[in-house]
């Protein structure tokens, strides 16, 4: 068995698996949580399918940058529901409006991020709020094949290398381009799902409580900033307890060394983009823009294609928009990919040896934190017994 691609040229979609004619490529996950194809080479017929496929090697077509539009949907409970300015909605219900289907991440019920299938408006809240773990490709595959082969309209949201694979896939077994609506977000990098199954599991033995569901970001306190959440079962969440455990995830991931080793040398992060159109928080509009300064949130919504302009044209009633500058917008990853942290290794080096929660007390304010709050605890509790 040998691996396929390098791994900083791996994104894991596993697009290289499913096209196989052989079976000859399985994915495993690695040391750090990230899947990467291993090839059979007994079983191998050197078709050169898997390279053909792979988003390292699409090319990205160079074309001008479209308009870009600072978005915000029209309906303020659908805006308060998403993780920006509501968009996502918007093109999902007028694809499943036109008789089509939504593809998009998810968390399953153990609490995988993986992409799922829509076919209905109510099916929509599963893929609401931004997912700061990669999302698993492979149970899609089958039925987006059997979409092709019914010539479906389909949806497909994910991050641009998701989306350059969807789009191979699409051409691979001859599926109507013109059937198939793209839209990716502004990506700064996909985190490990090893460590995010950790974060759940250090939780639920913190709080001696089972968790049935994770907010990634949530309004609770506005739209700027990062805000985590965990909901446990009886509906109690982590904002009613001790906060500091549950931003381990959030400082861990701001430390960029969780995020996966492809994403450092990510090809897709700069303005060309393969989709119809890019999607992601417009930060820095409140400084150009009184109406847009609610802290409610904005989306940014940059167009990629003539497809991706004629349907943003046929959505401008069910939302309140403003075309902008692209520079206005403070999105590094529209210019270049994420920065490897120099002490990259020295963290994997470490959980590997001595686990999540040294990590945890090493490279994020949890051990800090919950000193000061006992130091804090024995001091009143002093004062009172005096």
């Amino acid at each position: 068995m040998n691996t396929v691609f390098e791994k900083n040229r791996c994104c894991g979609c596993s697009a290289c698996s499913r096209i196989c004619p052989v079976g000859a490529i399985t994915m495993v996950e690695d040391g750090e949580g990230f899947l990467y194809p291993e090839i059979n080479q007994e079983k191998c017929i050197q078709c050169g399918a898997c390279h053909r496929i792979c988003a390292f090697n699409t090319q990205i077509e160079k074309q001008e940058i479209g308009k870009v539009y600072a978005v915000q949907n029209k309906e303020e409970e659908l805006r308060n529901k998403a993780t920006s300015g509501g968009f996502f909605h918007i093109i999902a219900s007028y694809t499943i409006k036109n008789g089509g289907v939504v593809y998009g991440a998810a968390l399953n019920e153990e609490l995988v991020v993986e992409h799922q299938r829509a076919e209905k408006q109510e099916e929509l809240e599963k893929f609401y709020g931004s997912k700061y773990v990669q999302s698993d490709l492979h149970k899609i595959y089958e039925s987006l094949l059997r979409d092709i082969k019914e010539n479906r309209l389909v949806l497909f949201t994910g991050t641009p290398c998701q989306v350059a694979e969807v789009r191979q896939y699409y051409q691979m077994h001859n599926g109507d381009i013109k059937r198939l609506i793209t839209c990716d977000f502004v990506c700064h990098g996909v985190p490990s799902r090893k460590i995010f199954k950790e974060h759940i599991q250090f939780l639920e033995k913190e709080y001696k409580k089972k968790i049935v569901s994770y907010k990634f970001r949530t309004k609770d306190y506005g739209w700027k900033g990062h805000h985590e959440k965990a909901i446990f079962e009886g509906g109690e969440d982590t904002e009613k307890s001790h906060k500091e455990c549950v931003d381990i995830y959030k400082e861990l991931y701001g430390s960029l060394n969780i995020i996966r080793p492809s994403c450092y040398e990510c090809p897709y992060a700069k303005s060309e983009h393969i989709s119809d159109m890019t999607m992601g928080d417009f930060w820095g509009i409140e400084n150009y823009e009184e109406e847009f300064k609610d802290n409610k949130g904005t989306s940014f919504v940059m167009i990629n294609s003539q497809q991706g302009q004629k349907i943003f044209e046929e959505l401008k009633e069910e939302m309140i928009y403003k075309e902008e500058k692209i520079e206005i917008c403070r999105n590094p990853q529209l210019k270049g990919p994420t920065s490897k942290p120099k002490n990259r290794e020295k963290f994997w080096n470490e959980y590997s040896s001595k686990g999540y929660k040294y990590i945890a007390k090493k490279y994020t304010t949890y051990g800090l934190v919950k000193k000061a709050r006992v130091t804090a605890y024995q001091i009143l509790k002093k004062m009172k017994l005096k």
